[in-house]
């Protein structure tokens, strides 16, 4: 299968073509020019009309993750330019990585059908590509594909973030400190992620949204937990005597899923830092 992946350099990109380069053929693009093994686009509609000729699939990992008040234009012109030249290279079978974060405040667990209720604007633009979409979806024949991603978990965690900072201090035998309370959150380890995108990939005929995760969550508290004994130096866990209270409950129904695609994760967060945890120290050897 000849395969075309957006956001070839990012680290979903980037881990899907490492790990399925033998089994598809596989078109990596980037908006970053001269990166080795990558093609170069401007992501405008000539430009990916262009690479997108011929193709049997297209996985969309490209997005940016911006702060400011354009980043909902950015985005959802970049994705609506992608699904349009998908549709005039006749690519049907397309694969849109989404986000969990189009739920927002909506009560959880968040089921496919429950209403969205993005509250940034990352959220909202992700929600706005997903309607254009089904627009496509309807009225074009498309086979457009919309994965709402769980919080990713990754040895790649990007520095700054919550579980950077655990991940470093437990690997240092540092104490980690739990300053807030009330977060039941769910993750998806990568290596399950990037799964569900292969074996999504694989039906072809298939379309819609769909909620790709554990259907688990876990506290702030218990990942630090998790974290420190994972990588077992006797690392402790406090909490603030004063925690910051703020109310999130990100768990999603996987069912739709999981019965589509026959597939389920192999991974809980425990198992799953453990593996991390292992990954880490050989990195140092």
């Amino acid at each position: 299968m000849k395969v075309a992946i957006t956001g070839a350099t990012g680290l979903l990109g980037k881990a899907f073509i490492k790990k399925y380069a033998k089994e598809l053929e596989i078109i990596a693009i980037s908006r970053k020019p001269n990166i080795p093994d990558t093609v170069y686009s401007d992501f405008s509609f000539e430009s990916l009309t262009r690479i997108f000729s011929g193709v049997d699939g297209l996985i969309h990992f490209a997005a940016q993750r911006l702060h400011s008040s354009d980043s909902y234009i950015s985005n959802y012109e970049l994705d609506k330019t992608v699904f349009l030249s998908a549709k005039k290279s006749k690519v049907k079978n397309v694969l849109f990585s989404s986000s969990r974060g189009v739920y927002g405040t909506a009560s959880a667990p968040w089921k496919e059908t429950s209403q969205v209720a993005p509250n940034n604007l990352y959220a909202l633009e992700k929600a706005q590509s997903e309607l254009f979409a089904s627009f496509l979806n309807m009225t074009c024949d498309m086979r457009i594909k919309c994965l709402r991603v769980a919080q990713v978990l990754s040895e790649n965690e990007y520095k700054g973030s919550m579980i950077h900072t655990f991940i470093g201090n437990a690997h240092r035998g540092i104490d980690n400190e739990v300053s807030v309370e009330g977060i039941f959150r769910e993750y998806i380890y990568i290596e399950d992620l990037l799964d569900a995108f292969y074996i999504a990939l694989q039906h072809k005929d298939l379309h819609g949204i769909y909620n790709v995760g554990t259907g688990n969550g876990i506290s702030i508290l218990d990942i630090a937990k998790c974290i420190s004994k994972s990588f077992d130096k006797n690392s402790k866990v406090f909490q603030k005597k004063k925690l910051k209270k703020i109310v999130e409950n990100s768990v999603m129904d996987i069912s739709l899923f999981t019965n589509a695609f026959s597939w389920k994760p192999r991974y809980t967060f425990d198992t799953a830092m453990h593996e991390i945890a292992n990954k880490v120290k050989n990195n140092d050897t």
